[in-house]
């Protein structure tokens, strides 16, 4: 489970477990159904009028711009690394001496 203001998590409205439990009651109340492709009421659960709010919340928000899962930044694939030589110094009679940072 993840914990609060971490990436999964929601943060709930005041203190009172039982408000909490209940509005998790409604938010878990369906459940995805591979087989008919569509979510189904779980069996013991009778209301979802919260999961229906909240959807209708994201989706509203979702139209006005508001992103509730921020898109991951993209990965810089790290460049390759070449020897930073600047110059090669001759002087007669010395072995060319190279130069870097």
């Amino acid at each position: 489970m993840p914990k609060l203001e971490e990436t999964g998590s929601i943060s709930l409205f005041g203190t009172d477990p039982i408000l909490h439990r209940a509005f998790a009651e409604h938010i878990t109340s369906e459940a995805w159904s591979p087989e008919k492709q569509r979510y189904e009421r779980v069996p013991g659960f009778a209301h979802n009028h919260w999961l229906d709010c909240m959807a209708g919340c994201c989706a509203g928000a979702g139209v006005l711009g508001i992103r509730l899962i921020q898109p991951l930044p993209p990965r810089r694939v790290p460049q390759a690394q070449s020897e930073p030589w600047v110059e090669i110094i001759t002087m007669p009679g010395v072995s060319p001496i190279r130069t870097h940072y």
